[in-house]
């Protein structure tokens, strides 16, 4: 049992896919009464009250083939015989009269522990199928496993829908046995996304938040016309996927295929069901979102991380290119700053110590430390060398100095 995966391109109907409709008489209503010895000894019972009381219709096969349909026929059963020994009658027949009603509230009794045990079964598949629910790794995954976790409960077909922007979609169809008509209810719900407006049931589940059961699906209007004429539904229950209150899909459910018109707890099996179901659909819409946003922040880190590969890069460049100027003004201060007559006039002998200093591109501290003396007095040399060569910087200074040297090149 898979359910059917969703495509853009599905808009018709699959090949052999259409099943025409079941007009025979169902006999099934409710939960069915599945225990055999049970239901043999209510249409026994029941069939010796109708000898003792003839008011009381002889009991049919479909008496006792539901758990509602049984317990109606064993209430109209003590009805007839308290009525009967209201009158007058001879003493053996008024005593078998009141050994049967004795033997019909037995039987009451033992259809109520069946009916309890019933819901508490499905009760407990309820909370199974959620617990199965608690780690998906896609939404679509999540809808399909939904869908099959709704057959578990005793739905042999289901759907499963997403609402979105004001209009709901089927995402996921099962038909248990039938994948082709699975396929076919699946492209028609799909060819025509159905607006949540006043006119269909789904908008009156949207605008009351609770679940409901569709009686008569084939004569109401307002039922989803595509689906319902390629499922030829007759009855089915639907509840909202509404966590936080917030409707974001829906599931539909129906026993078709055995027979069997749903009621009133198999509504509530199913809202029990969808509120959980709700929860981990949303849970794994987040938890795709989560991975997506991860996946972007590790990409930003990615390329933030190259960023910084290239700025180290950039900084190791500058650095080696730092050390091949300083080289090379070195070698030209050393190669230029050669002090000449015409220099050794202006200059005096520390001012052009001070001055090849400069030209290496040292500080005033720098050049204190080297000649020992303090930074007051390489300012004071500094100024004068700036004032001689009238310079009105260090930098223009070095120039200067370059420029006189060039000029006496010739005389070395």
């Amino acid at each position: 049992m898979r359910a059917h995966d969703a495509t853009p391109t599905e808009t018709a109907r699959s090949p052999g896919a259409l099943r025409d409709p079941d007009t025979s008489e169902w006999l099934v209503a409710g939960q069915p009464l599945q225990d055999a010895g049970l239901r043999d000894q209510i249409t026994a019972v029941l069939g010796n009250v109708a000898e003792l009381v003839p008011t009381l219709p002889a009991p049919q096969p479909r008496d006792v083939l539901s758990q509602d349909a049984a317990e109606a026929a064993l209430d109209q059963a003590l009805e007839h015989v308290s009525a009967a020994m209201g009158a007058t009658l001879p003493a053996e027949q008024l005593r078998m009269l009141a050994d049967h009603a004795g033997v019909l509230h037995e039987l009451h009794r033992a259809l109520g522990e069946v009916r309890l045990d019933h819901r508490s079964r499905a009760f407990t598949r309820v909370q199974e199928a959620l617990g199965r629910l608690r780690e998906m790794g896609t939404v679509d995954q999540a809808i399909k496993a939904v869908a099959g976790e709704v057959v578990s409960l005793g739905f042999p077909r289901v759907i499963v829908s997403r609402v979105t922007d004001g209009t709901w979609m089927p995402e996921a169809v099962i038909v248990d046995g039938d994948q082709d008509w699975a396929d076919a209810i699946l492209a028609a719900g799909r060819a025509q996304p159905q607006p949540l407006d006043h006119m269909i049931l789904e908008a009156e589940m949207v605008r009351r938040r609770a679940p409901m059961i569709v009686h008569d699906v084939q004569n109401d209007p307002r039922a989803h016309r595509p689906i319902a004429d390629t499922s030829h539904s007759r009855s089915y229950v639907t509840a909202p996927l509404m966590p936080e209150g917030r409707v974001i899909g829906f599931i539909h459910a129906d026993c078709y295929s055995i027979r069997r018109d749903v009621d009133e707890f198999d509504r509530d099996v199913l809202w029990m069901f969808a509120e959980g179901a709700g929860y981990a659909i949303e849970r794994t819409v987040l938890q795709e979102r989560l991975r997506d946003l991860r996946d972007r922040v590790r990409g930003l880190t990615d390329s933030i991380s190259a960023a910084m590969d290239e700025v180290v890069n950039a900084e190791v460049e500058m650095a080696r290119l730092d050390r091949a100027t300083t080289a090379v003004t070195q070698a030209a201060a050393s190669a230029v700053v050669v002090p000449g007559p015409r220099l050794r006039t202006l200059l005096t002998r520390r001012e052009i110590e001070i001055a090849q200093l400069m030209a290496t591109g040292n500080t005033n501290a720098e050049i204190a430390r080297r000649l020992v003396i303090s930074e007051g007095t390489v300012k004071t040399h500094v100024s004068n060398v700036l004032r001689k060569l009238r310079a009105s910087n260090r930098t223009q200074a070095v120039a200067a100095v370059s420029r006189l040297m060039q000029l006496e090149a010739p005389d070395r």
